[in-house]
């Protein structure tokens, strides 16, 4: 009995291992679906012996859609945020950029036959 449940169980796991989906949140190394995430940058100083964290300057949040690409980034200190949109099929459709004291811009991506990406 315990050989036919592992001669099921391995072609599940090499088809599960074949079908890994790649997007924003597993380029990064998530292995979970986050909704968002905010990271903080600090300098971290060895003070008699012990770690601490030291001039926390730079906050960034991303948000993520249901597919696990980010949608939206904010860096917090450079005032600056970012919506990204993607296509039916995940792939790069364009992105806007708005910093404070500077005019938005926006970058669209077009695909040859190939899938290859063009900056418009």
């Amino acid at each position: 009995m315990k050989q036919i449940f592992l001669l099921f169980l391995i072609p599940i796991s090499i088809l599960s291992s074949c079908n890994k989906v790649k997007n924003d949140l597993t380029e990064e190394g998530m292995k979970v679906n986050a909704k968002s995430i905010v990271e903080i940058e600090c300098k971290a100083v060895d003070k008699f012996g012990e770690i601490q964290e030291e001039d926390c300057r730079q906050e960034y949040k991303y948000l993520y859609d249901v597919k696990g690409n980010i949608k939206y980034f904010e860096a917090l200190d450079l005032k600056t945020t970012q919506t990204i949109v993607y296509d039916k099929s995940g792939k790069l459709k364009e992105i806007k950029s708005r910093t404070d004291n500077f005019s938005p811009e926006k970058v669209i991506f077009n695909y040859d036959r190939q899938g290859n990406s063009e900056v418009a």
